[in-house]
């Protein structure tokens, strides 16, 4: 029976250990504002200081609220310290 959670336990420990790694390599805002700045240049900057970091633990979504004069919509998601600009 032992040798049976021996690959019970390993896999509960590396799927611990992934989703650790993830949280803890989750992009923060100013990690958005420098990525987006050197996408965009200087229209970047202008537009990532309205986006709204929503952090989903082991992701985040940055979007734009719409409370200016730019439309509500999602413009990148971050995982594991990569960023991933969405288009539309």
């Amino acid at each position: 029976m032992k040798e049976q959670s021996k690959p019970k336990l390993a896999t509960v420990v590396i799927l611990s250990t992934v989703l650790i790694i993830l949280a803890v390599t989750n992009p923060s805002s100013d990690d958005f504002r420098e990525w987006y700045v050197e996408n965009h240049g200087f229209a970047g900057a202008l537009i990532s200081i309205e986006v709204k970091r929503e952090n989903r633990f082991f992701f985040s979504t940055f979007s734009i609220d719409g409370d200016g004069f730019l439309s509500k919509r999602s413009v990148a998601r971050g995982f594991a310290g990569m960023l991933f600009e969405i288009d539309g």
